[in-house]
């Protein structure tokens, strides 16, 4: 029975964390039918527990520093996917998200450290200190990019919109512990290795896996295979640091990442003059550069520029597509290589946020180019003017399909397959 208070109430029992756990253990066992075995299940499950307890028993208690992973993820393009549908069902496919994202996180071993809008940050390492943290964290990486095609489908069927997500992972030493006021606080990481794990995610292209070279060197030798380093500048450093991008993790993971469907989509040769602007963080610089649009496809396109841009920057543009009668919307891109040339350098960009109708009709004119079907295979009737701006843009670049053909057949050699 607990004893009274003065004030004639009754006082709570004493705290008791070590039985507290007990219960807690206890109970999961219970759940998953876990109990017996060689006991590590349940020192790892004790430890858990404890330092949860402990955290917010001790809100007071002094900051560590401690290595962790930190993984970020960040779905690509969320900005124009909330622009284009209404809340209630972006609400929905962001929550179906998180929910599949943290089932994953969680079965790798991590932990999810906050929400901040469509971005995810989940740790590893801590509370718990493991020794495969980082390799934990690129296989749960691995396994969320693999999960998206599922989820992609079942969005499909609930009419809720597809998302496609990078993720940036980096290793080292943070602190950890509880950061905030007397009026809000939160237990999290903070330190210049969170920092560029945040740089590192904000230069992932849609379905890529980019990695810090500390992960990389955490992984076993032979365990963690990776595309050629990719230099990155960052801020408050003076050298460019290399990160990788992940392409499969070996045994016992046995995890490969998907293929990117940039990766596989055909190009083809163009000439489309173009004007595009710079854009710095979440803001689009004012005024144009203008460049010239050499080939072309569904993922990114090749551009000559006299204009200096840098690696890594997105760029705005919208593309006039000649004989088909379209322009596109707004297409969002990022530089990935400049090669120095004269009179102009060529730029290779990969699409980050581009609509879907869009994305159709650069599909069509790389079709037309790469080989021109028969003109009465092609001839559709004349678009409904009164039909929306998507149906237009796509009735608009099936009606002129037969045209382009019959100018590509006039200009020997200009077409060409090449992939990325």
């Amino acid at each position: 029975m607990n004893a009274p208070t003065p004030d004639g109430g009754t006082a709570l029992p004493a705290f008791e964390p070590h039985k507290l756990t007990e219960r807690i253990v206890g109970a999961v066992e219970g759940y998953l039918g876990r109990r017996g075995g060689d006991g590590t299940f349940r020192r790892d499950l004790q430890a858990l527990v404890n330092a949860a307890i402990d955290g917010g028993a001790s809100a007071s208690a002094p900051s560590q520093a401690r290595e962790v992973t930190v993984l970020l993820s960040d779905i690509r393009g969320f900005t124009s996917v909330a622009e284009t549908h209404p809340l209630p069902r972006v609400a929905e496919a962001l929550n179906r998200h998180f929910s599949t994202m943290c089932d994953v996180i969680y079965r790798y071993g991590g932990t999810v450290d906050k929400f901040m809008g469509d971005s995810i940050m989940a740790l590893f390492g801590t509370p718990v200190c493991r020794k495969d943290a980082a390799e934990s964290a690129i296989a749960c990486a691995i396994a969320m990019q693999r999960e998206m095609e599922g989820f992609n489908r079942a969005n499909e069927r609930l009419g809720l919109p597809a998302l496609h997500m990078g993720i940036g992972i980096n290793t080292g030493e943070v602190l950890v512990g509880r950061v905030g006021s007397e009026l809000h606080s939160e237990d999290t990481v903070i330190g210049n290795e969170v920092n560029l794990a945040s740089r590192i995610e904000s230069c992932c292209l849609r379905g890529q896996i980019l990695i810090g070279e500390n992960t990389l060197r955490r992984s076993a030798p032979g365990l963690l295979r990776v595309r050629d380093p990719i230099p990155l500048s960052v801020k408050g450093k003076r050298d460019p640091v290399r990160v990788y991008e992940v392409v499969s993790l070996g045994p016992p993971w046995n995890l490969e990442a998907p293929e990117r469907d940039v990766r596989r989509s055909p190009r083809a040769s163009v000439h489309i003059p173009f004007s595009f602007q710079v854009c710095e963080g979440k803001l689009v610089i004012d005024g144009f550069e203008h460049g010239t649009v050499r080939n072309i496809s569904i993922g990114g396109l090749q551009a000559a520029t006299e204009a200096v841009v840098q690696p890594h920057l997105n760029v705005r543009f919208r593309l006039r597509l000649g004989k088909l009668g379209v322009e596109t919307g707004d297409i969002y891109g990022k530089v990935l290589t400049i090669r120095d040339g004269e009179p102009a350098r060529s730029v290779h960009m990969e699409f980050v946020n581009i609509a879907p109708e869009d994305r159709e009709a650069i599909d069509a004119v790389v079709r037309a180019t790469l080989a021109a079907p028969p003109a009465s295979s092609a001839r559709q009737r004349e678009p409904d003017r009164r039909a929306p701006g998507s149906a237009r843009r796509a009735g608009a670049a099936a009606v002129g399909l037969h045209e382009l053909a019959r100018d590509r057949e006039a200009e020997p050699g200009a077409a060409r397959l090449a992939r990325p």
